[in-house]
């Protein structure tokens, strides 16, 4: 999308919003190696660090794609500059989710000074269960009322933030 439409990511950052990385090729983590992964995120990041003159310091896997296999891919993006990740939901799936990580902001990953900081998308847990409120097909299916009550309860009950996502198309289709 960057490629296609340098000139919406320039107004985007020259608006103040922050540009993080969803990859170059939207190709799984879990489909690359580490290698091929590295390349993906290093272009990705090169051209949006280029339109923006900024940093880029996040980054988000495609369909929440970074598993317990893939944790090499924590290393990488700490190695190429990244500062925090919200690629884990904390939720049952069954093509993505890990229902027991944390489901607040969390340290990831630390090397010597450099930490990488995980906010995993935004859960309600109610009977035992994190049930999920994030964004994306939940946002999009789910009665806005339901979505709503539920971040008010994570943050009022657990006096935490939710995490939370949406694609632009998601809003506005045109």
């Amino acid at each position: 999308v960057a490629a296609a439409h340098p000139a919406m990511v320039r107004k985007i950052a020259g608006e103040g919003h922050e540009v993080a990385c969803h990859g170059d090729r939207h190709e799984l983590v879990s489909n690359q190696t580490p290698d091929e992964f590295r390349v993906d995120i290093h272009r990705a990041k090169a051209l949006l660090e280029d339109l923006t003159s900024q940093p880029v310091l996040g980054y988000r896997a495609p369909n929440f794609s970074i598993g317990r296999a893939q944790a090499w891919a924590y290393d990488i993006l700490l190695e190429e500059g990244f500062q925090y990740d919200s690629s884990i939901y904390p939720i049952l799936h069954d093509r993505y989710g890990e229902p027991g990580a944390p489901r607040f902001p969390y340290e990831i990953l630390r090397k010597g000074r450099e930490t990488l900081l995980e906010f995993p998308i935004g859960t309600v847990r109610l009977l035992g269960v994190n049930l999920p409120i994030g964004g994306g097909g939940y946002f999009r299916l789910l009665p806005l009322a339901l979505i709503r009550y539920a971040i008010q309860r994570v943050n009022a009950h657990e006096r935490q933030p939710t995490m939370f996502y949406f694609h632009p198309w998601e809003l506005d289709p045109d």
